[in-house]
């Protein structure tokens, strides 16, 4: 043992040998510290941080770390409030306009054919009848049924949802019993008691009278007030709205 000591402090004794001692440690520290930058970086790169590695002519090893990216601001939903559809508002001008023609659909005409037996007073003579007129005609005629649309009135309840429409009761408008369909049969009468004028016209009135009453009777006049509200309600709901806002349209004879 007490030889290789001596052999080494006899070694070390020589300049040369210290220095290339020296220049060997040198050389392993150098090795040594680059081996442990390679590692480091091959760790980094590995890890997945985004590092980028660009060398140099040097051969040294430039880390340049990569931009992260900015974080953007979450946007905030806006609230849409939807538009609020105007209520429509009906007004009575609007609604008799919208039926202002109706009377021209509504009116009905209602034709006949009938015939009746006139009988006029005889010549009385010594308390006797001694002479007669009478005679029997057929003809036929025509009635105008309606309502006086003139006296129509309209009222709007936007609250409530009631549309109102006042009329005239429905009644004859005009009654013709046409002269180019007159038929007379059996006519009598005498020089002392002759037929007149006056007595076609006392029988017509009273025909005419007669086939109005059949007419009411007949019902032709309530089917024509029911004819009329129908045509009316139909107009007022064909306006934009009043169907769809269940507006309640009632029709009022009076």
């Amino acid at each position: 043992m007490k030889d290789w000591k001596k052999i080494i402090k006899d070694w070390f004794r020589v300049p040369a040998n210290c220095i290339i001692v020296i220049v060997i440690f040198c050389l392993l520290m150098a090795v040594i510290a680059e081996s442990r930058k390679i590692l480091g970086i091959n760790k980094t790169a590995e890890a997945g941080d985004g590092v980028e590695i660009t060398r140099t002519v040097s051969d040294r090893v430039v880390i340049t770390p990569e931009p992260r990216p900015t974080a953007q601001p979450t946007p905030v939903p806006t609230a849409v409030v939807p538009t609020p559809t105007p209520i429509p508002v009906f007004d009575s001008v609007t609604i008799s306009h919208a039926i202002s023609d109706v009377s021209e659909i509504v009116t009905n005409r209602y034709r006949y054919e009938g015939a009746g037996i006139y009988r006029g007073d005889g010549l009385v003579l010594l308390g006797q009848t001694i002479t007669d007129k009478s005679f029997i005609v057929a003809y036929q005629g025509e009635m105008l049924i309606g309502t006086d649309f003139s006296g129509m009135t309209v009222k709007v309840n936007n609250t409530s949802k009631v549309i109102e429409v006042r009329l005239p009761e429905v009644r004859i408008l005009s009654h013709e019993i046409k002269e180019d369909t007159l038929e007379v049969w059996d006519e009598k009468n005498s020089i002392f008691n002759p037929i007149s004028m006056s007595d076609y016209a006392s029988f017509f009135a009273s025909e005419k009278e007669r086939q109005e009453q059949n007419a009411v009777e007949f019902g032709i006049l309530d089917q024509e007030k029911e004819q009329t509200s129908a045509a009316i309600r139909q107009l007022i709901y064909a306006i934009e709205g009043i169907k769809e806002m269940n507006y309640d349209v009632r029709v009022v004879y009076e």
